[in-house]
């Protein structure tokens, strides 16, 4: 019994164990399994905190701003190097224009007058009648003084023998003339040249050119009476004068080698005035309206109203003008229009070949016979550009276009009444004018004037 005893407390006790180790057993499984083995698996995102995210979006921002700030910078630096490379352009075409303009000299003696463009302007002289040659001072006093800025100016004067004569008395009294001499001071032994004897100086070259055209005479006449065959007289009211300037191209002459080694420039173009014509502008507005290159040039231009007191003559076209004149139906045009003058064959070219002819602007076709019409007034208002003042003084008449016809310069005294101004300014003060338009530091050119007839060329 003991035995059993023993032995069933043994199992008892063994049972005891077994249950102790099963207990710890147990406890030891879940101990292991509260702590599990990790595997490897897809990579976890740990989210940041709020204050390292926050961070993160400053970080952000700041790079923007800099990234753009340089991608600012970088755009304006292109943005000003397209501009300069625009300015360069203009600067360089500046450059070019003003290569291709004519040059201005520090020097006189370095500055030869085929340096520059040439305007030429043309007068007709026939005869000595003092209102006749009163009326040529006052064009050629508006003419010097509205000489082109920029280019040179010549003025060829085509004169009969009586008009040709005067020209020296009035270039003597104008001041026009260089005279040669010296006025001795006798409160002293020093010999001083006088203001009176100084030539004029200008702004950029002045030539004043005048021709006796008296040996020409007898074939011109001989010329017109065959185009002008059906009547007895030609001329009208006028002198054979009027004609001068279709025979220009006998004159003035392509190129002529002057006595003092220089030499004339080849004439294309040649403005021609009536001596009752007075510029009221500069002559560069003018000359830049005229085309000098591309397609067929016209013969001469002129206004709508068809005065032939102010045209542009295309010089070396002239004998095409004359051989076309036999085409032109002129004794029907004369009797039409009850007039016969050289103005007849201007406006049977105008009629009969009108692409031959040019039309110059409003401004430079200012004549009484046609601008007194009242549709044109007020004349500031209706004609704002204008650039010079016919007056038609008329014909064969002695006395100047001011004292025949003084209506339109005193009714009108703001528009026509201008021209007083060069009727009444003195030669004196025209002549400083001129000589305070020459540019500063420059001594100017002198004026020069040649006379060529009777007996040759002379100074």
């Amino acid at each position: 019994m003991n035995k059993s005893n023993s032995n069933s407390s043994s199992d008892g006790n063994s049972l005891v164990q077994t249950s102790t180790s099963t207990t710890s057993s147990s406890r030891h499984r879940r101990k292991v399994q509260a702590a599990p083995v990790v595997l490897p698996g897809p990579r976890q995102v740990v989210r940041p905190g709020p204050r390292r995210y926050w961070h993160g979006r400053y970080r952000y921002r700041l790079y923007c701003c800099v990234i753009g700030t340089i991608l600012v910078m970088l755009l304006l630096v292109l943005h000003v190097r397209y501009e300069q490379a625009q300015m360069q352009d203009v600067f360089s075409s500046i450059t070019k224009q003003q290569q291709s303009q004519p040059r201005y000299y520090q020097q006189e003696e370095d500055a030869p007058a085929s340096s520059m463009a040439v305007v030429h302007v043309l007068f007709g002289l026939s005869g000595n009648a003092p209102g006749f040659l009163a009326e040529f001072e006052v064009a050629l006093k508006s003419v010097v003084l509205n000489a082109p800025l920029d280019r040179a100016l010549t003025i060829s004067i085509m004169a009969d023998q009586q008009a040709y004569q005067a020209l020296p008395t009035i270039f003597a009294r104008t001041g026009l003339l260089i005279q040669a001499g010296n006025a001795t001071n006798t409160t002293t032994t020093t010999t001083t040249t006088t203001p009176a004897t100084l030539p004029w100086r200008t702004r950029n070259p002045i030539t004043i050119q005048t021709y006796d055209v008296t040996s020409y005479l007898s074939d011109w006449k001989q010329r017109i009476d065959t185009v002008f065959n059906f009547t007895g007289s030609p001329y009208g009211s006028h002198t054979i004068g009027c004609f001068f300037r279709l025979f220009a191209h006998h004159v003035l002459v392509p190129q002529q080698q002057h006595a003092d080694n220089t030499a004339t420039a080849a004439v294309q173009h040649v403005l021609y005035l009536d001596t009752d014509v007075v510029l009221m502008a500069n002559l560069d507005a003018l000359w830049d309206f005229i085309p000098t290159t591309g397609g067929a040039q016209p013969i001469f231009h002129w206004g709508a109203g068809q005065c032939s007191g102010f045209l542009i003559i295309n010089v070396p076209q002239l004998q095409l003008l004359w051989d076309l004149a036999l085409l032109i139906p002129l004794q029907k045009i004369s009797e039409r229009d009850h007039h016969l003058s050289d103005q007849t064959l201007f406006v049977g070219m105008n009629e009969t070949f009108p692409e031959k002819v040019g039309l110059l602007p409003d401004g430079w076709d200012m004549t009484v016979t046609q601008k007194w019409r009242p549709k044109y007034r007020p004349y500031a208002q209706k004609l704002p550009d204008v650039g010079m003042l016919h007056f038609n003084g008329g014909g064969s008449s002695e006395e100047a276009y001011w004292n025949k016809n003084k209506s339109f310069i005193t009714e009108y005294p703001k528009t026509w009444g201008t021209a007083k101004y060069y009727i009444d300014l003195p030669w004196t003060w025209s002549r400083y004018q001129a000589e305070s338009m020459i540019r500063t530091g420059h001594p100017g050119y002198p004026l020069k004037i040649r006379h060529e007839g009777g007996g040759g060329e002379k100074e």
